[in-house]
């Protein structure tokens, strides 16, 4: 596994050759037992020793956890992977890690946090003593500081994008039904349109399919809109702890409805939200 470099040195060389007066001598003989143990051997074993260390230096894994852990001097240069429920990752003491020693972690776990510990009180993680949250898709690098007596943390939130497709359930056909969504770390990024050609049973004010659940209660702006079901001078949209947007409209003097969609309605959405707890 991953184990800091050390600098080596030969052992065994002769870097001062036996005197030679000339003479024809048995101890002006050039002998390939002399030559090996005092030349060829030493470089073999430096050589050796040196391939070896960084073999295992640059050996990074990446090692899979699902279940809690603790990150050591094996770990150091190593891509961890972690992912699952309640999962813990403690952190061995940061002295006896040494000053420089650094691990990466990366969830690959799309909906639970992992918490990163430390095995002895008195270190900090960022200057503060306590755990860390390490959220979904992120990627966390952990550095011992220069003193040794607690650890440094680089986030690098995971990008994805992809499509989904906005429903208002039930049998509602669609003349444009698109959406789009980004995802960087734990925020998520929505783009939807609808234009409904007949609603059928579908619902008049709750669009559903939103790639993640969100976790808190997040608003949701409405673009452009047509042909509402009921006359309104501005609709608005709310995601709270689910996968669907609850749409409302403003009739005026201070009346709201929630029936917007019906035959024909046209509507452009977007928002953001986040999909867990922001540490």
């Amino acid at each position: 596994m991953g184990t800091k470099y050390s600098s080596n040195a030969s052992s065994g060389y002769n870097a001062t050759p036996p005197a030679d007066d000339g003479t024809v001598s048995e101890a002006n003989k050039v002998k390939w037992s002399t030559i090996k143990t005092k030349l060829v051997d030493p470089v073999k074993d430096l050589a050796d020793t040196i391939n070896s260390e960084l073999a295992t230096h640059f050996n990074n894994g990446p090692n899979a956890y699902t279940a809690n852990q603790t990150l050591g001097l094996t770990n150091y240069n190593q891509v961890n992977q972690v992912s699952g429920s309640g999962v813990t990752l403690t952190l061995t003491d940061a002295a006896t890690l040494g000053a420089g020693w650094y691990t990466d972690i990366i969830s690959t776990d799309s909906s639970n946090n992992v918490t990163l510990a430390r095995a002895t009180a008195s270190n900090t993680i960022n200057a503060v003593s306590a755990s860390v949250t390490i959220l979904p898709l992120q990627e966390l690098r952990v550095i011992v500081n220069a003193a040794a007596t607690g650890f440094m943390t680089t986030r690098q939130p995971t990008i994805t994008m992809g499509t989904w497709a906005p429903s208002l359930g039930g049998n509602t056909t669609y003349t444009t039904q698109v959406g789009q969504w980004i995802r960087i770390g734990n925020v998520m990024f929505v783009y939807g349109q609808l234009i409904v050609n007949v609603l059928g049973t579908g619902s008049a004010n709750t669009v559903s399919g939103l790639p993640v659940s969100s976790y808190y209660s997040h608003p949701f702006s409405v673009g452009s809109m047509a042909s509402v079901a009921t006359g309104v001078m501005a609709v608005w949209g709310s995601t709270s702890g689910s996968t669907t947007i609850a749409f409302t409209g403003s009739t005026g003097a201070g009346t709201t409805t929630t029936t917007i969609f019906g035959n024909g309605t046209s509507l452009y959405f977007s928002g953001s939200y986040t999909v867990g707890a922001v540490t």
